[in-house]
């Protein structure tokens, strides 16, 4: 793995040694304990509008050592040139395990991303038109704003992902400029793939029974 700058829109990014305008995708397993998905039915905070899901692994040995990992990638930052002031990603506890959020914003600046087209928004994730409607001749929805939703082998439907699944986020590791020669490295969301509701089940049944 190396850095490879990106023009569009202007970032750093880990990509494959072989294939440099190719992104290494990173997979994170773990419990989804919150989460901001579609679909979108205001039109608050524009330009900052995402989404975005936090993952823990309640002391769950392999999940710390991802974290581990993410620090290396931070590390290629420190040492290319141009990027060596990098901040690393706000790590907040869940009831004080360690969590990782992973987030993807609606839409991209055109000026970023000037030669770059837009993707029309699915219905699932934009069934009022809203993010459509603010769009405009300012915004994009493009490669990046883009996130799958999957079961294993197979996409589903949005309201199945819920907080309490096991599930395995992709994320592609993103160091952008904050300020003038100043980065902050993000878990940029691809994908959310549902692995198993089994432990959100039992735990909603216990408490079910619990308040019997």
């Amino acid at each position: 793995m190396r850095v490879s700058k990106f023009a569009e829109p202007q970032t750093f990014r880990i990509v494959n040694n072989k294939a440099p305008s190719e992104e290494v995708f990173f997979r994170i397993i773990g419990i989804l304990c919150s989460k901001t998905l579609p679909p979108v039915k205001t039109d608050n905070h524009v330009r900052n509008l995402r989404q975005y899901v936090k993952l823990t692994g309640l002391g769950w040995v392999q999940f710390s050592n991802f974290k581990r990992g993410v620090s290396e990638c931070m590390g290629l930052f420190k040492g290319n040139p141009g990027t060596e002031a990098t901040m690393e990603p706000d790590y907040k506890p869940y009831e004080g395990d360690v969590a990782i959020d992973c987030h993807a914003h609606y839409l991209t600046d055109c000026n970023l991303s000037p030669n770059e087209k837009h993707q029309p928004f699915g219905t699932d994730v934009d069934p009022h038109s809203i993010l459509e409607a603010i769009c405009g001749s300012k915004f994009i929805h493009g490669a990046d704003n883009r996130v799958e939703y999957c079961v294993k082998k197979q996409s589903i439907k949005l309201e199945e992902i819920k907080a309490g699944n096991i599930v395995e986020a992709t994320v592609a590791i993103v160091n952008i400029p904050i300020r003038e020669d100043q980065f902050k490295m993000i878990l940029a969301l691809r994908a959310i793939t549902k692995i198993t509701d089994e432990v959100r089940k039992v735990r909603v049944k216990r408490t079910t029974n619990l308040s019997l």
